[in-house]
This record gives C-alpha cells, sequence and structure tokens, in this order.
C-alpha cells in the first residue's frame, strides 16, 4: 500500500513539474536578442525539467511505472521544443519556409518540389487548428520530436537483448545526445533537423522487414521512404549509403564467416530491396533539382582536391583562435558527451559481437547490422567536412543517431550482464547511468557565444517594418546589418524574394556609408543588431560604438522606428552632389545679377 502510494505521489509530482515548467517557459517569450534560447530560459524552467526527468527515471527504472514514460517524453519533448514553447522563430532559411506556408494557404498550390513534408504539415496544421502559419510552423517541431523519441526507443528495444532496459535506456539517451549540440543551438523548424528526426522510425521499419520479411513492412518502408525523401532529399540520400553499407557488409560476412551462418544469403534480397526503393526515390528526386546537384558536384570537387592540393579546412583553426577558443576546446566542449557515449557502446558493441562468433551464436546480428551502421554514417560526414561543406554539421547529426542507438545498447547489455552475476541492482544502476549522462548534457545547453550560432529571433515589430518598407521601397535595395531583407520579405510577403546576400560593410562605423553606394538605399537595422550583435561580436567585429552614428551622419535620413526596427534612406551621393553644385549655381547667378 505504501509503496503504491509512493508510486502515484511521484507520477503526479512528475507530470506538474513538466506542466510548471512549460507554463513559466511561455511566460517568458524570447524576445529576440539572446545569444542562446536555452541560456535566456529562466533557471527554473530548467530546474523543473530536469526534476521531472529525474523523477521519471526513478518510476520506470525502480518503480516499473508507465506513468514514468509520459512524464519523461513530455519533459524531453519541452526540453528540445524550448524555441516554440517561447515563440522563438528564428534563421534565414525558417523565414523562407514560412513564406512557402503562407504561399500555400493563399494559393493552395505548392510553388515548387523542395522540402513538401515541412510544408504542408504546417499548412494542415494552420487550417485544422485555426493557427496563424507562423504557429503552425513552429509547431511542427514537437511533431517530430515526440516521433524522434519514440521510434528510437524502438528501434533500441530491437537491438537490446529481450528489451529489459533498452526501453528506458533508449527513451532517456536519444534526446540526450542528439539535438542540442548536433543539430543547431536549438531545434528550429528546418527538413534537414526533421529528417534526421524521421530517421528512427525509417530505421525501425527497416528492421522489421529484415527479419520477418512481410509484404506490408515493406510498403510501409516504401511510404516512409518517400516521407523522407520529400522532407530532405540529401539526409535521404546519406541514409541509403548507409543502409547499403549494412546490408553489403552482413551479405559479406555472411558468405565469409566460418563460424556462424546468419542465414542472410539464402535471403539477399530481403537486404536488398530496402536500399534499392530508397535509392530510386532519392535518384528521382534530386534528378529533377538542380539546386542539390549542384551542392553534390561542389561537395565531390572539393573532396577530390584533398588529394592534389591542400586541405580548403586550414582556416578553420585561425578562426576559432580569433575568437579566443582552440580547436581541442571546441571538440571537448561540443564532443565530450558524444565521444563518451560513442566509446562505451562500440567496446560493448565489439564485446558482444566477438562473444556471439565464438559461441557460434547468431542471436547479436542486429548488434553487428548497428555497430556497422555506425561507422559507416562517420563517413559521409567526414566527406562534407573535408570538402569544406556546410552541410557537414547536419550530416553528422544523422551520425548521432546511431552513436546514440549504439550507447544506448550497450548500457543496456551491461545492465542485463549485472543482472545475470547479481553485482549490482540493476535498477539503481540504472539511475545512476542517466544521472552521469543527464548532467553533463544539461551543461550543453548553455554553450559558448563563439561556438553556436546566435538566437535569430524575428520580432512582430520586424516584420512590420518590413512590411512597410517592401511596400514604400521604390524599388530601391535594402541593406541590413545581419537580418538578411530578402528573406524577411518572402516570410512578410509569401512570395520568392532574390536571395542574394545585401548586408552593410563590416566595419560601417567609418562615417562613410552614404559613399559606399552609386544609388539610394535604404539601411534596415533591428534592435536585435544595437543589443545582441554587439555582445556577440564586440571586440571582433562591433563594439558598442558602431551604431552610434547612424544617427548623426549627414545624409542618413531616419524614416521608420516602431520601437523594434528603424529604417534609414541614404540617398544617392552622385544625386546630392549635383543638388549642391545646381544650388550653387543658383547662388552665384543670383550674385552675378
Amino acid at each position: 500500500m505504501r509503496q503504491s502510494v509512493k508510486k502515484r505521489f511521484l507520477e503526479i509530482l512528475a507530470i506538474d513539474l513538466v506542466i510548471g515548467s512549460v507554463v513559466r517557459a511561455h511566460q517568458a517569450p524570447a524576445t529576440g536578442y539572446e545569444l542562446s534560447i536555452y541560456e535566456a530560459t529562466p533557471i527554473s524552467v530548467w530546474v523543473g525539467l530536469g526534476a521531472a526527468l529525474i523523477v521519471s527515471i526513478v518510476l520506470i527504472a525502480i518503480l516499473d511505472s508507465k506513468i514514468g514514460y509520459v512524464s519523461g517524453l513530455l519533459a524531453l519533448i519541452s526540453w528540445a521544443s524550448m524555441g516554440p514553447i517561447r515563440g522563438h522563430l528564428s534563421g534565414a532559411d525558417t523565414l523562407v519556409h514560412l513564406g512557402e506556408v503562407k504561399y500555400i494557404i493563399a494559393t493552395e498550390k505548392l510553388r515548387n518540389g523542395f522540402y513538401p513534408v515541412t510544408h504542408l504539415l504546417s499548412t494542415n496544421l494552420s487550417s485544422i487548428g485555426g493557427l496563424s502559419p507562423r504557429q503552425s510552423l513552429i509547431l511542427t517541431t514537437p511533431i517530430f520530436v515526440a516521433l524522434f523519441v519514440i521510434f528510437i526507443t524502438l528501434t533500441v528495444r530491437r537491438f537490446a537483448d529481450r528489451g529489459l532496459y533498452g526501453s528506458p535506456v533508449g527513451f532517456f539517451t536519444g534526446l540526450l545526445l542528439l539535438p542540442i549540440n548536433w543539430m543547431g543551438v536549438q531545434l528550429k523548424p528546418h527538413p534537414s533537423s526533421y529528417a534526421t528526426l524521421l530517421v528512427p522510425l525509417l530505421l525501425f521499419t527497416a528492421l522489421l522487414y529484415w527479419e520477418y520479411g512481410n509484404a506490408s513492412r515493406l510498403g510501409c518502408f516504401a511510404i516512409l521512404s518517400l516521407a523522407l525523401v520529400h522532407t530532405h532529399p540529401l539526409i535521404a540520400l546519406v541514409t541509403t549509403g548507409i543502409l547499403a553499407a549494412v546490408s553489403f557488409s552482413n551479405l559479406t560476412l555472411d558468405k565469409v564467416s566460418k563460424n556462424i551462418n546468419f542465414d542472410i544469403i539464402e535471403r539477399w534480397w530481403l537486404y536488398s530491396l530496402p536500399v534499392l526503393i530508397l535509392g530510386v526515390f532519392v535518384s528521382v528526386k534530386l534528378s529533377g533539382n538542380s539546386t542539390f546537384q549542384s551542392e553534390i558536384a561542389a561537395v565531390t570537387k572539393n573532396f577530390g582536391l584533398l588529394f592534389t592540393q591542400e586541405s580548403t579546412t586550414t582556416g578553420r583553426a585561425s578562426s576559432l583562435n580569433d575568437v579566443g577558443i582552440t580547436p581541442t576546446q571546441l571538440v571537448v566542449r561540443l564532443m565530450g558527451v558524444s565521444l563518451f557515449a560513442g566509446v562505451v557502446g562500440a567496446i560493448t558493441a565489439i564485446v558482444s559481437i566477438y562473444k556471439s562468433i565464438s559461441n557460434r551464436n547468431a542471436s547479436n546480428r542486429l548488434q553487428i547490422i548497428l555497430f556497422i551502421g555506425t561507422l559507416s554514417s562517420i563517413v559521409p560526414f567526414l566527406v562534407f567536412f573535408f570538402a569544406d561543406s556546410l552541410l557537414y554539421f547536419r550530416i553528422f547529426g544523422l551520425s548521432m543517431i546511431f552513436v546514440s542507438i549504439v550507447f544506448a545498447s550497450g548500457v543496456s547489455w551491461v545492465l542485463l550482464g549485472a543482472t545475470d552475476r547479481k553485482f549490482i541492482n540493476s535498477s539503481y544502476l540504472l539511475v545512476i547511468v542517466f544521472l552521469i549522462l543527464l548532467t553533463p548534457s544539461m551543461a550543453i545547453a548553455h554553450p559558448s557565444p563563439y561556438i553556436v550560432q546566435e538566437s535569430q529571433q524575428r520580432t512582430e515589430a520586424q516584420l512590420a517594418a518590413v512590411d512597410t518598407l517592401s511596400t514604400h521601397s521604390d524599388g530601391n535595395d535594402v541593406v541590413t546589418v545581419r537580418s538578411h531583407y530578402p528573406r524577411l520579405k518572402w516570410a512578410v510577403t509569401g512570395r520568392p524574394a532574390i536571395l542574394h546576400i545585401q548586408t552593410t560593410p563590416y566595419g560601417f562605423n567609418n562615417r562613410n556609408l552614404p559613399a559606399a553606394y552609386n544609388q539610394s538605399r535604404y539601411v534596415l537595422v533591428t534592435e536585435r543588431d544595437y543589443q545582441m550583435d554587439v555582445r556577440l561580436y564586440d571586440g571582433f567585429r562591433y563594439n558598442s560604438g558602431d551604431f552610434a552614428y547612424l544617427d548623426n551622419e549627414t545624409g542618413m535620413n531616419k524614416i521608420l522606428n516602431n520601437g523594434g526596427t528603424t529604417i534609414y534612406r541614404i540617398p544617392d551621393e552622385s544625386q546630392q552632389r549635383r543638388s549642391v553644385r545646381c544650388e550653387d549655381c543658383q547662388s552665384h547667378a543670383g550674385a552675378s545679377d
């Protein structure tokens, strides 16, 4: 009876902690000037979510409570979705997606084939739930987070023996390792992030088909493959390569191994069909898209240059030194937890595979699949990194899915071994493992501002100013400090804008900005530019006095200030000179008369 009361109390406490944390976070909306949405979130929110996670772990590991999974899932979704909870809409790409959603709502048509899953899902959420396009786009993030947590748990359960500890370990370790440090400063509406979060669902379906060979499972895999391809084709391309490596390696191992027979050769088509289906979908998608073709061609070319000339990535180390951090410190801060998890998982996986082969036991075939999948997932990251492609960080997020599964499976095997040998109460050991992992993972949520992209919240005041300017700019170009006006205009109007980079020159405090252009321009400066860029780049790119001259410079006309955005007009200096000369001519003519 006492155990039941304690269990019920902890279940209520966990749910209340999550609800209280979410309400507190929602009451502190993003202002737009934070370096990190996590850093600017009230500490009480993190205390509440951390406590909810710990209570959920105790409920699952010790009290065997199903409610613990519910409270844990809600806590993890809330943690990863802190941006949406606080109304945070950031990033230049997000503005384009917002513009596309508005276009679909207005015309009921898809403009092009770029990322239709993200746009159509947002549109349906808007029409069904009566949400604004901005709200519906933000809401897509928690949906993909929930899919990720659920199916990475089920995937780990397939890999871990007997599934006894696979469920709780996979449930908590997946998000602790993946999103904060490998998918950006925070999760936000972005097709590459969504595609990465969708991979565990695809992998889980592939595992079911490989094990049971059911036509309905193959059909489900085909549908999910189509969804992944239309979420982000490049992530789907890398996933195809990983699955191909897994299939080929298992077929080869089954062929050459003398100690163990995995019964794969007799069913070679079972491993080949999923790869073939996904590969066909990816090929069709990429063949009709010149943008992705150009990206792949550039990556291939740059990677090939590594073998003929000096590496193209040598400049990164010097740029890190410029902001006071060494490559070693960067690796430790960003990759410490991930490397630890990968090493632990790799060791346990190797031991498990060795035992299965030595004992002529085919039960650990899935561990071999997992281990090979993890190794093969590192290869595309290295290719994109050394090819100097900005996509390398996103590709590594995909690799971290396999690292997370390796770690979770490894911990599960260790716990099973401890249980069989009665070395320690495995439930308490599980709690200890979670607490050890939880602490550094929470710390990653508050990274150094110099090793992350800054928050780029778009406030209503900014969008209102852009709306005004897009209507009254008279065809003149608009320059910004860092806000990228074309994407802002796209988000406001729902119509594509020319995505050329238009920014004011670095060091524009030389009080000579009007002379930098040969025609009239508008300068858009947000409150975020005044406050956040100075804080982020003080002494490196901007300082506190860089913006002061805008209100004092001759020829800089302030035409709008709505409290969040200021717009200046810079007249054509040549016109000013002609005007001055005409005035001088008139004055001379008057004097001669």
